[in-house]
């Protein structure tokens, strides 16, 4: 009798096998999905790698295409506007032709040192038409007046941009507390030619 109750016992405690097999089956499908994930989820990145890198490979060439050197200018020799500013012509043989338009002329006045003086050293009257002047001043401080009576000083950080017109003259000269102390005159100045906005044509830089 007890020998029946034990039988019974482990008939009642062991899944069926169709309950096993179904199982492992299910087991099996779910691995081959995982599986199959996992290698499109690779196949994707690789995909994504090869695009980025073809992307940065067609960036890089036209960067290097952008950054081609054209030509080498040799360092100029400074020469004196006025009595006031020593400048280097950046643009050297290019300066007032096509290869820089829209831009005519970049001078720059390199950190050189003033004594004080009563004198007023810089650029007397003079006209401009069919450009504009932008100057910057970095050390030092540059005094502007035209004959229409506008009058300003360019001081260290501060930037001039000027539209010249016809009949109309101005002058440049260091301010009067830079003649009066003497100190370090550091400045550039950057001419760019007029564009006729009813036509679209380049002004005649004269």
């Amino acid at each position: 009798m007890s020998l029946l109750f034990f039988f019974f016992f482990l008939m009642i405690r062991r899944p069926p096998r169709s309950t096993l097999s179904s199982s492992s089956a299910a087991s099996d499908v779910y691995k081959r999905q995982y599986q199959r994930r996992v290698r499109g989820r690779c196949a994707q990145t690789s995909q994504r790698e090869d695009k980025l890198s073809a992307l940065h490979s067609k960036t890089s060439e036209r960067h290097m295409s952008v950054k081609r050197i054209a030509e080498l200018i040799p360092a100029p020799r400074p020469h004196w506007v006025g009595d006031g500013f020593n400048v280097y012509p950046v643009f050297g043989h290019l300066a007032f032709t096509q290869t820089v338009s829209p831009f005519l002329m970049f001078d720059y006045s390199a950190p050189k040192r003033f004594e004080p003086t009563t004198k007023r050293r810089g650029v007397g009257d003079h006209p401009h038409r069919g450009f504009e002047t932008v100057t910057v001043a970095f050390q030092g401080e540059i005094a502007h007046q035209d004959s229409r009576g506008n009058s300003g000083v360019i001081g260290p950080g501060d930037v001039q941009w000027m539209t010249a017109a016809s009949g109309i003259v101005h002058n440049e000269f260091h301010s009067e507390e830079l003649s009066r102390n003497g100190g370090v005159l550091e400045m550039c100045q950057l001419w760019v030619r007029e564009v006729c906005f009813s036509c679209g044509m380049m002004a005649m830089a004269r």
